[in-house]
């Protein structure tokens, strides 16, 4: 799991744009005022209305370390230089997929050529255990463009905030295709893309594709894990020794259980196998692979087995006996 690093100072540096007017000779602020003054008859405003305005607080959470020009497309990574942004037609945030019990349903999520697996993951949990709440983190505008919430603090003490970042439905395309996270359901109410939008969405928060994969997210942002990004909580998380209660074996897997019948997002995050090629093997057989996360979906107490869902939208673990769940994983997180 990445570990949270503190941005670099520069990354701190307040934003030096204030208006050369502002520190201009008397007279060039009188005639602003008096150009102001003008401006606001003409569409009814009078002194009270005028300063009300200028009393009125910034609606902008976001942490001082936060890019200022979140609102801007997302470079691609180096390795997909020849991808063009394409306007996604006919393009919905959320689109009934059939066979689905809930709009925003765990199967939408198919992760694209980027390792932002954690974050994918932790979709597929929340959309699992609360989908109204993915729901509720994007706003349709109507012109086309969409407001994705993320919740951001300032610092590992601070309150996590919502901010709001604005995309469009332009993807990096290769071959007509999404180059990272793809499209959902298709219907005539249109092409489903919420899983495309939150992870655009936090590329454009960080400035480009690249800085959101794995090894990278820590860079100049202030991180505490994918779901405190989606939820503004804490997490709870664990070594998998912790959470497969030993003293209970014929209960090894009740925690895991426990946290997705009281409905609360859960990701596991298997092991770094490079140094053991006989266990990635093995791990591989049953679609367990290295430095992977993914969302439990369910739990056979009777049988001691867990299913987990791949975010690449396929190669999903069924049936993973505990005793192997506890050779192939590393750590469970559960939001709160």
């Amino acid at each position: 799991m990445a570990k949270s690093r503190r941005p670099a100072p520069e990354a701190l540096a307040a934003p030096q744009n204030r208006a050369a007017v502002a520190e201009g000779p008397a007279t060039s602020n009188a005639l602003l005022v008096s150009l102001l003054e003008a401006a606001a008859a003409d569409v009814g405003l009078d002194d009270n209305s005028l300063l009300a305005l200028s009393d009125t607080p910034s609606t902008d959470t976001a942490p001082s370390w936060a890019r200022e020009d979140r609102d801007t497309l997302p470079t691609v990574r180096d390795k997909h230089a020849d991808a063009n942004y394409a306007k996604v037609e006919n393009a919905s945030a959320f689109v009934q997929g059939e066979g689905d019990e809930h709009v925003a349903s765990p199967n939408d999520v198919a992760q694209g050529a980027l390792g932002d697996c954690y974050f994918l993951a932790a979709l597929i949990a929340l959309a699992r255990a609360n989908p109204a709440k993915i729901m509720e983190l994007i706003t349709d505008n109507g012109d086309g463009t969409y407001d994705v919430t993320l919740y951001l603090r300032e610092d590992y003490e601070s309150e996590a905030k919502p901010t709001v970042i604005t995309v469009d439905a332009q993807l990096p395309m290769q071959d007509g295709s999404p180059v990272y996270a793809g499209l959902a359901d298709q219907s005539e109410e249109g092409t489903e893309m919420w899983p495309a939008l939150m992870e655009k969405a936090f590329a454009q928060l960080k400035g480009s594709y690249e800085l959101i994969g794995g090894s990278e997210v820590n860079t100049e942002f202030e991180y505490f894990g994918a779901m405190d990004l989606l939820i503004g909580n804490d997490t709870d998380s664990g070594s998998v020794e912790n959470v497969l209660a030993e003293d209970d074996p014929e209960r090894a897997m009740g925690p895991i259980a426990q946290a997705l019948e009281d409905g609360l997002p859960v990701v596991a995050n298997s092991a770094d196998f490079e140094s053991d090629e006989k266990l990635a093997r093995e791990a591989a057989e049953v679609n367990v692979f290295g430095n992977h996360a993914y969302a439990p979906a369910a739990v056979d107490l009777d049988a001691q087995t867990i299913d987990l869902t791949n975010p690449w939208g396929s190669s999903h673990v069924v049936g993973l006996p505990a005793a192997e769940f506890k050779r192939f994983f590393a750590s469970v997180r559960y939001g709160t």
